[in-house]
């Protein structure tokens, strides 16, 4: 459990909130839609990084192999597309 107290001057009086680390942001809490944060990457996808050589070319290392290559690895390419599908279905009208 997570313990917060701040003090709220518009009424003068003190506010303790109480969280769960495994839990949301409580009711009302939560960011507007557009505002979401990213999901969370599963770990085969956030074990990789992309860079870039000192002449611009990228590549891909895995933090946990810690192997570099310079294709896009296969859980990038299908995580990117993934992302790319669900923005697309979200676009403002």
């Amino acid at each position: 459990m997570i313990r917060a107290a701040f003090s709220d001057s518009t009424v003068g009086r003190m506010i303790v909130v109480v969280v769960d680390p495994g839990m949301g942001p409580p009711m009302g809490m939560m960011p507007p839609p557009g505002m979401m944060p990213p999901p969370m990457k599963p770990p085969e996808v956030a074990e990789w990084s992309e860079h870039e050589t000192g002449e611009g070319k990228k590549y891909y290392y895995n933090a946990r192999t810690q192997e570099s290559v310079w294709e896009k690895p296969d859980p990038l390419v299908k995580w990117d597309a993934a992302q790319a599908a669900v923005a697309g279905k979200f676009r403002p009208v």
